[in-house]
């Protein structure tokens, strides 16, 4: 599965965002946030104080203030990749770059654009920095330069070499990418009764504080298959 999220907010939000996410890292002794490895309790996040709830609870409502106070919008996308891959055998969606990281960022740049839209923002103003490293990039890359003119910025979001620059708002989107890919993956699991299901406190509590679609799209088989239409992508023979 693939989760592309993100926040819209402006650049003076954006610097008191850094301002805030960095005190909120300092007074826990971390450099930075990285989802995976403070769940999996690894470096920098190893030290035996991360073992206890309420001191990773409080950490997590921290940044989830430092969030809700500093972003205007959050965006999330949620590709199958199962869903990809049967389309794939109809369409020539590989062979036309429209690779799963493809789809999914230029339709939350597409979000993000809709969004500028309902509020009088022109799209010259806004300027889009994803995560460097995913897979597809370049595939990614093709699509936003032949939709809109323009590619995309990547930065890394946390580095251990102290000569890095990361860019600190990736953080908190790789906090809600993780939460979004963990909350779909237990709904699709078979023995998940969805009548009783919650959501992890954290990303509840994350969903509630900041301005969101609340339907987050989510890529199935037919809508796939009408963006491959759209898109003049050649059926398979």
């Amino acid at each position: 599965m693939l989760v592309v999220a993100g926040y819209v907010s402006t650049v003076q939000d954006w610097k008191a965002f850094e301002n805030e996410w960095n005190e909120a890292l300092e007074k826990v002794k971390v450099p930075y946030f990285h989802m995976k490895k403070f769940i999996d309790y690894r470096k920098p996040f190893d030290n035996p104080k991360w073992r206890r709830e309420e001191y990773r609870k409080s950490f997590l409502d921290d940044l989830i203030g430092v969030i809700a106070r500093n972003v205007d919008y959050g965006i999330i996308k949620i590709l199958p990749i199962a869903n990809w891959e049967t389309v794939n055998k109809e369409y020539c969606m590989k062979e036309e770059h429209l690779t799963p990281f493809a789809v999914s960022g230029c339709m939350a740049i597409t979000e993000a654009y809709d969004w500028c839209k309902a509020n009088n923002i022109p799209q010259r103003h806004i300027r889009f920095i994803f995560e460097d490293g995913d897979e597809d990039k370049g595939d990614f890359m093709h699509w936003c330069k032949k939709c809109w003119g323009f590619t995309p910025i990547f930065e890394p979001k946390n580095s251990d070499k102290p000569t890095d620059n990361p860019i600190v708002p990736l953080q908190a989107c790789d906090f809600m990418a993780w939460e979004a890919r963990r909350a779909e993956t237990d709904l699709t699991a078979p023995e998940v009764n969805l009548d009783t299901y919650e959501l992890r406190e954290c990303f509840n509590l994350l969903l509630s504080r900041v301005s969101h679609d609340k339907y987050h799209q989510k890529w199935d088989v037919n809508n796939l298959r009408q963006l491959c239409e759209k898109h003049s992508i050649q059926k398979r023979v």
